[in-house]
């Protein structure tokens, strides 16, 4: 895939009549256009969990799950009690508990939408409210029917994650370089239009038909090609018509999902990555903010999203907030906003 490269999006952070500092965005589109960046490698993140849910439902993994517990278990979630009660509830289906998880432990997401004074801030919290303990559900569920052990199943070189390794490998059309999440999980370095093309493949599952033969046969390892596209489709679908499991209520990604009419999947990753698929034009896009801010994505996003005539009316109404998003201080006042630095008309 040779083509020129992307000129970056760029989004300033304004405090009063001032930019106090700028994100450099880049992105890669596929089908390619003119522009879509295929130089920029980085690490595909929680981004990945799409796909590393994929051989959990091939081996079996059903085990009558339904659409909000796909979302979460591909999502990273925002911590909220409903959240952890559905791990919890998918846990027990696969006979393990909160004590089996390895994620680890850190401050909810949903925190950040409450007021600055809530008393909610002052809670404890358990793995079980770790953004990735949906995720973790499933590759233990993975581990339990490859015949692994309970705490072998972050091992990256155990059956189940090499079967996880083999997907991503496949879909996304290169070796990735591995290296260790902060949730303990393997995490995937790719060029992002690598991770484009994997999302560009969950935007249309029936794409691994025309795979090289290398690919689908490597896919064929874990089940058939029939299996595999429905396994695809239906994370697919989950995510995109309940992106509430996948993040929150609250968030600005699951506003642009909703927005969109449940035609694209959304699933960002730490360090400013954002992965689209979507699902109505077959297109798979991938983006970074180069200074790892998450911050920047959704302006950026919504930039192209509306280059690209995504977006009808009815949607820019139900993001306009979004385009320009504020910035809170402490007291959750409005000290500031987000812009995209050639979308002047928001100054």
């Amino acid at each position: 895939m040779t083509h020129a490269v992307a000129q970056p999006i760029w989004v300033e952070a304004w405090r009063g009549d001032h930019v106090e500092s700028r994100h450099e965005v880049r992105w890669a589109r596929v089908p390619p256009a003119l522009g879509s960046d295929d130089t920029c490698t980085t690490f595909l993140r929680s981004a990945a969990k799409p796909f590393q849910l994929l051989p959990f439902l091939l081996a079996d993994g059903s085990m009558g799950f339904d659409a909000a517990d796909l979302a979460v278990m591909a999502g990273s979630h925002d911590g909220t009690d409903a959240h952890a009660a559905r791990v919890t509830g998918i846990l027990q289906r696969l006979g393990l508990n909160e004590s089996d998880l390895r994620c680890g432990v850190h401050r909810p997401y949903f925190l950040e939408t409450l007021p600055a004074r809530s008393p909610e801030r002052l809670r404890t919290f358990g793995p079980l409210h770790n953004n990735c303990s949906g995720n973790h559900a499933a590759m233990l569920g993975l581990a339990r029917l490859h015949g692994l052990a309970a705490e072998q199943y972050l091992d990256p070189q155990s059956s189940s994650q090499r079967a996880i390794h083999a997907v991503v490998e496949a879909l996304c059309g290169a070796i990735p370089a591995l290296a260790e999440d902060s949730c303990a999980a393997p995490c995937y370095a790719l060029p992002l239009a690598r991770m484009a093309e994997g999302y560009a493949l969950l935007a249309r599952p029936a794409g691994i038909l025309a795979l090289p033969l290398e690919r689908r046969r490597a896919l064929e390892r874990l089940a058939s090609l029939d299996a595999m596209i429905d396994a695809m489709t239906r994370i697919a679908a989950a995510m995109a018509r309940q992106p509430e499991w996948v993040t929150g209520e609250r968030s600005g990604y699951t506003c642009v999902v909703r927005a969109l009419g449940g035609d694209a999947v959304l699933k960002h990753g730490a360090e400013g990555v954002l992965c689209v698929a979507h699902r109505v034009r077959s297109e798979g896009w991938a983006l970074k903010v180069v200074d790892g801010n998450e911050r920047a994505l959704v302006p950026a996003l919504l930039h192209l999203a509306a280059a690209e005539g995504w977006l009808d009316d009815t949607a820019r109404a139900a993001l306009s907030e979004w385009f320009a998003p504020p910035l809170l201080g402490r007291v959750d006042q409005v000290v500031g906003r987000l812009r995209v630095a050639s979308d002047r008309t928001n100054r």
